[in-house]
């Protein structure tokens, strides 16, 4: 199994998430990992990055959004930062628990589907910044 880390960062606006996307998908692929698998990987980190472009830089240009991936031998790591205030992220989360059966992904329900995507999602405030981490083990083959 390969390891390793990189870091991506886009600037904060909507037109630019899509790369996010194709390098997770790719690196996702690259460790052989099925297509569904991959896809469910960019989906979670894409609605992550959405969200810290949408409520926490408001779509400003001058702000950055930045992933980190790490890729370990039983999971791979995607920490989510941004200079967004600070966020509340326990009861989001408990909010979201509620939704994660939803048929339907609508608006406002993205949390709940990185949940259900993702082995675990946590928060975390460092500075100024809000880091938001996913977590998705690896099967071992």
């Amino acid at each position: 199994m390969r390891t390793g880390a990189i870091t991506l960062s886009i600037e904060s606006e909507f037109a630019n998430v899509f790369l996010i996307g194709l390098a997770i998908n790719k690196i996702a692929r690259s460790i052989q990992l099925s297509e569904q698998a991959a896809f469910e990987m960019e989906l979670a980190v894409v609605e992550a990055v959405n969200n810290a472009v949408e409520h926490a830089h408001r779509q400003r240009r001058d702000k950055r959004v930045t992933v980190q991936v790490s890729l370990e031998p039983t999971h791979i790591r995607f920490t989510v930062i941004d200079q967004g205030p600070t966020v509340h992220f326990e009861p989001l989360m408990s909010a979201a628990a509620g939704m994660e059966n939803a048929t339907e992904i609508e608006r406002g329900h993205g949390l709940a589907m990185i949940r259900a995507l993702m082995d675990e999602v946590s928060y975390e405030r460092k500075g100024r910044a809000n880091h938001v981490t996913l977590i998705k083990y690896l099967k071992r083959s």
